[in-house]
């Protein structure tokens, strides 16, 4: 009985951090796509063409959430500042 509670424990366990992960990977995506938004709406901001989603993605997706959340702020403070005239 205590093996099979053993077992169940683990595949409980097994099941939560499969979920975590998804999560994490789906907020990581979400955060990817944030960036890329928010990247292009700078770009329109200053008259320039919008570039393609998935190099902002991909750059993203290959830094860390908190240099992308950084980055996010950055433009966004940017084009604030560009739309209000304080640039």
């Amino acid at each position: 009985m205590a093996r099979a509670a053993r077992n169940s424990a683990v595949s409980a366990g097994d099941t939560v951090i499969r979920k975590l992960k998804a999560i994490t990977i789906d907020f990581q995506h979400k955060l990817a796509n944030g960036f890329g938004f928010i990247k292009n709406a700078m770009l329109l901001t200053e008259g320039k063409p919008p570039e393609p989603m998935d190099g902002h993605i991909n750059w993203a997706l290959g830094h860390s959430d908190s240099v992308v959340q950084s980055e996010i702020k950055s433009e966004a403070d940017k084009a604030i500042r560009y739309i209000s005239g304080n640039m």
